[in-house]
């Protein structure tokens, strides 16, 4: 519903106005036959005293019902601001420029229902009167912003600029049948469909561009106002809503209420009682102008809504937005953004922000640079709520690090593998149609301490380019029922955002051999088992568990690993390859007898702790490292 002027608009105004001189003065001739009129000029001559009003009086009659008085009162009061011989006929008829509701019932016909409070035109703000208390002989006048909208000029109202933000679109986010229905409903303008509307959801972004997305699909515009900014008085409050009353029909816009200060523990009574105003004052005139929009469904209200849960995006979806966002839409482009999506779940305010910094940073095609940098920002913007429920690992190892025997060295590999080509096979093949279990990685890595289980996932980690959390299942499992469930869905929930790489330490902490259940603590034991297991299974991400007691396991869980990865002390020439890697290259050493170290039966991380150990030594007495330090160590 435009409010576009049309070419013609003006011409049609000119000749309303001409018109309403001529009703003006007829009235007068025949009331007050004794007055002195001025002369018409030429250009009344040629009018035949019909008033056909322009577009927008034609739109704003259909959109509030107004009747012909009501519309000849918007005529006349505009007259007085724009025509100037209009006044000098008001000023004769009722001594006053500006027009009256008597004056106007004297030239119109028109009954006093057409007046109440509760007419549109007072209600909503679009006439005022100089003096409210005397409605029948006070001069009446159009708002300011009535007269902008009668001249077909956009503005906003000034008195709502601190409440009302315009939404611009930048992405389109209306994929969805609930938000398809919705734009048919307000389209048609059903009454059946008339019932105000809840977009659901965590990311406020995302909340506001589908707005900006079902307003464009009707043609409107889309401005935010947040429950925190709203007085809190009731007059205040009623007066405000007349004014977003107003500019709802006078800019057709959808008005997205940021509802988030529902359910804010200081003030979440208060906040209710602005919203029901709200509802009430506007939600019955305009429900298909108003979205309310809030992480939770709102239930404090007891009046119907239509709440539509805004549903995590696949892969593909989330691409097109990255691709609206950057701007890139070559087909390489796009592969590279579907693997971006596959790995990072972000949100859309997310994806703006990191967009936003990426185009800041000087990027603007997706060369290897580009790609490589837009990956690292998405990990940084994951990075810090996963830190918070589990310990992020600096990892720095690569596979120059790690000295393993061929056989877990080569399976290592293969697990290598199947992280990087797991979406070619799952998705682009067709695997992930069949189910959706199994479609992560779980691998097990087994052997006593210091054999290089850790290194060996900071080697997957940085392979990858993927984040490591360690979560340790000794510290997770939690005594209280319900409490482990808790902790490691928090855990996943935040890791599904970058498919990170889960290392479960101490697996045997929950995955020792099955209890057999002869009281209530074995029975949840046992469940706790069965939730991680289930968790893990539906991870689409790798998951490493690592133990120390292998034999401790269940035969019936080893059967869910994809890989089992043993890690046995290393043997003497394995223990001589890391005692010639473990010190670093600015490291000062002489005469290390790497063959001779080698004798000394230690894991690798014994290794590395003496090397460190000899390290400190030398640098106590300020000499080079060497075989009598590092025996001593």
């Amino acid at each position: 519903m435009s409010t576009k002027p049309e070419q013609d608009d003006y011409w049609l105004l000119t000749q309303a106005l001409l018109g309403l001189r001529g009703t003006v003065r007829r009235e007068i001739a025949q009331s007050r036959p004794d007055l002195a009129l001025p002369e018409p000029g030429p250009e009344e001559q040629n009018v035949d005293g019909a008033i056909r009003v322009p577009a927008q009086f034609v739109w704003l009659a259909d959109y509030l019902a107004l009747s012909t008085f009501e519309q000849n009162l918007l005529l006349l009061c505009l007259g007085a601001e724009i025509d100037p011989v209009l006044p000098k006929l008001y000023q004769i008829a009722g001594d006053n420029p500006r027009p009256s509701i008597g004056l106007a019932l004297r030239f119109f016909r028109g009954e006093w229902v057409n007046l109440s409070p509760q007419s549109p035109l007072r209600r909503w703000h679009l006439v005022l009167f100089q003096d409210p208390k005397n409605i029948l002989h006070s001069p009446v006048f159009l708002a300011e912003r009535t007269l902008h909208f009668l001249l077909g000029t956009a503005c906003i109202d000034s008195a709502l600029a601190g409440y009302l933000k315009p939404l611009a679109v930048r992405f389109d986010l209306i994929h969805c049948p609930a938000i398809q229905t919705l734009i048919q409903a307000w389209g048609s303008g059903d009454p059946s469909g008339a019932m105000l509307t809840q977009l659901q959801g965590s990311d406020q972004k995302e909340r506001e561009q589908t707005t900006v997305s079902i307003a464009e699909a009707l043609a409107q515009k889309t401005y935010h106002c947040d429950l925190h900014d709203f007085p809190t008085g009731i007059d205040e409050l009623s007066d405000l809503f007349a004014l977003l009353g107003r500019e709802i029909i006078l800019g057709a816009l959808v008005l997205y209420i940021d509802c988030d200060a529902l359910f804010d523990e200081q003030l979440p009574v208060l906040r209710i009682r602005q919203l029901k105003k709200i509802l009430s004052e506007l939600g019955d005139y305009f429900p298909w102008n108003i979205l309310l929009g809030a992480a939770q469904a709102i239930t404090q209200l007891d009046l119907p809504l239509k709440v539509i849960r805004l549903r995590e995006r696949s892969g593909d979806e989330q691409a097109q937005i990255w691709r609206q966002r950057l701007e890139q839409s070559t087909p390489d482009d796009m592969a590279l953004l579907t693997d971006l999506s596959e790995q990072f779940r972000l949100t859309v305010g997310q994806i703006d922000n990191i967009a936003r910094q990426w185009k800041t940073e000087g990027f603007e095609e997706l060369s290897e640079e580009g790609y490589r940098r837009l990956w690292q920002l998405c990990r940084q913007h994951v990075r810090q709520a996963m830190q918070t429920k589990a310990r992020l690992v600096d990892a720095r190892a690569t596979g120059a690090d790690l000295i393993l025997p061929d056989r877990s060295r080569y399976l290592l590999s293969q697990l290598i593998v199947q992280a990087k080509q797991r979406d070619k096979v799952y998705r682009q093949w067709g695997f992930a149609e069949r189910s959706s279990r199994g479609l992560g990685l779980i691998a097990l890595f087994s052997g006593p301490p210091g054999t290089g289980k850790t290194t060996a996932a900071e080697v997957i980690a940085n392979e990858l380019q993927l984040d490591l959390l360690h979560i340790d299942l000794s510290q997770t499992v939690s005594k209280y029922i319900g409490e482990t469930e808790k902790n490691l869905e928090e855990v996943f929930t935040l890791a599904e955002k970058s498919r990170a790489i889960l290392l479960f330490d101490e697996a045997d902490a929950l995955f020792a051999k099955r209890n057999q259940v002869s009281s209530s603590n074995d029975r949840y034991a046992n469940q706790q088992v069965s939730f991680l297991l289930q968790r893990v299974e539906s991870y689409q991400g790798v998951s490493i568990l690592t133990t120390n007691l292998r034999q401790s396991f269940d035969e019936a869980f080893l059967r869910r690993f994809r890989f089992i990865i043993p890690f046995s002390l290393p043997n003497a020439d394995e223990r001589k390859r890391i005692w010639e890697i473990i010190f670093p290259e600015r490291m000062p050493i002489e005469d290390i007898d790497f063959t001779h170290l080698a004798q000394y039966q230690l894991s690798g991380g014994e290794i590395g702790n003496a090397a460190m150990s000899a390290a400190f030594k030398a640098a106590d007495r300020q000499i080079p490292v060497g075989m009598k330090q590092i025996e001593q160590a």
